[in-house]
């Protein structure tokens, strides 16, 4: 072990140093408090042995100052004479162990630092413990349920039967796993038999409810033991069903276009970035497809900008209706709209594109006609995505150039 020894008086510094060089113990010698403070920020340090009467520290008092820089270093203090009582309120102020500087010697002094440091380990996993007690306190209500180690339910608390509308006597007895949704299963039991080992962060778990559908719970687990083996393990779930079906509503409305209700330009980035990568490992082919109202801003000069924005709605309406599902279709900026179409190449697309065109140009309600160029172009593995869409840009301005109305 590595022992830091504070004592200005250099005798029994000297006497203490020995002993434990004899227990063949590394260690090293401060004579003042606040060098030895300093020296636990500069190198590991397993025990401290401290007198009692520094010229920085007396008495109880070098205890707080050691506390307050490490708490659960293992501590022990060298009292003199007639210094009994110090002593012992030392050790009730947070020092492990005691020893009077005489009569010392290697054993003696080797038998109190292996029981400060035992002792100190002990010490912190009792508070360790009763911090997560307390944690455990502070989250209630929350939803409670006792397994037994193979993961039987033995009992749930009121908050888990409000939350799940399930009973506990329709629980007990059962696996837990079956109140799970399938697809998190494998997760929660995964959290759960590692509670013993880790203590692992929360999981969100999809519970299943008595009425149909699921409830959303962020999950812990806790281990209970009995002379060294797990008597029972303790899940909480902390009830964040709309929490987090706020923030996919939040995240949802980050990447929406509020004008179209189409991707918004992020939206269209994050896609492309995911469809490349995703095409890249098939070696299949993604090809974007630009949209471009015609004459836009003559309408929005002839008719104002609120029969603009119900042309760019219409419009959006026939390219939402167009796409399959496994395409992305928003707004790329202005009155450009985007479509990306995966595991498609351009021969593919022309006719998805063309009923686009058409659809646009059979818009019926609106007071002026309207009608869409297009520009598509195909990426492939190997290709620079910005350079295949610059090529659909061009193309699309090929079309504008052509009279409008068509796809190139």
């Amino acid at each position: 072990m590595h022992v830091l020894l504070v004592d200005h008086v250099e005798a029994d510094a000297v006497l203490v140093r020995d002993a434990l060089w004899s227990c063949r113990h590394e260690v090293t010698h401060c004579a003042q408090m606040a060098t030895g403070l300093a020296q636990l920020e500069v190198e590991p340090i397993d025990v401290m042995l401290t007198a009692l009467h520094l010229p920085d520290a007396d008495g109880v008092e070098v205890v707080h100052r050691v506390r307050r820089v490490a708490r659960h270093l293992p501590l022990v203090v060298l009292s003199g004479p007639d210094e009994d009582a110090v002593a012992q309120a030392a050790v009730r102020s947070g020092a492990q162990d005691y020893l009077p500087k005489a009569g010392l010697d290697g054993p003696l002094i080797d038998r109190s630092v292996r029981y400060a440091w035992e002792r100190a380990r002990l010490e912190a996993a009792l508070e360790e413990s009763e911090a997560r007690l307390r944690i455990f306190r502070d989250r209630v209500p929350v939803a409670i349920c006792n397994l037994t180690p193979d993961g039987t339910v033995t009992a749930l608390n009121h908050e888990f039967q409000a939350m799940t509308g399930w009973s506990e006597t329709e629980c007990v007895g059962r696996d837990f796993g079956e109140l799970l949704h399938p697809e998190d299963r494998h997760a929660a039991l995964e959290l759960i038999r590692r509670a013993p080992r880790t203590d692992s962060p929360p999981l969100d778990v999809r519970m299943r409810a008595r009425k149909g559908g699921y409830v959303i719970g962020s999950f812990t687990a806790v281990p209970v033991m009995k002379q060294g083996r797990i008597i029972d393990l303790v899940v909480i779930a902390r009830h964040v069903t709309e929490l987090r079906q706020l923030e996919a509503r939040e995240r949802d409305t980050a990447r929406t276009d509020h004008l179209t209700g189409l991707g918004n330009r992020r939206a269209c980035e994050d896609a492309i970035t995911r469809e490349v990568a995703r095409a890249s490992r098939e070696n299949a082919s993604v090809v974007f497809v630009l949209f471009d109202l015609d004459h836009f801003k003559v309408v929005n000069d002839t008719y104002g900008h609120q029969v603009g924005d119900a042309v760019l709605r219409a419009v959006a309406g026939v390219l939402r209706e167009a796409s399959r599902s496994s395409d992305l279709v928003g707004r790329w900026g202005g009155e450009e709209l985007l479509a990306i179409l995966p595991r498609t190449d351009v021969w593919a697309a022309r006719p998805f594109a063309e009923r686009v065109r058409a659809g646009v140009a059979a818009l019926e309600g609106l007071p002026c006609p309207v009608t869409v160029s297009a520009g598509m172009a195909e990426w492939t593995r190997g290709q620079d995505v910005q350079t295949v869409l610059a090529r659909a840009d061009a193309r699309l301005y090929e079309a504008k150039r052509a009279g409008r109305d068509r796809v190139c």
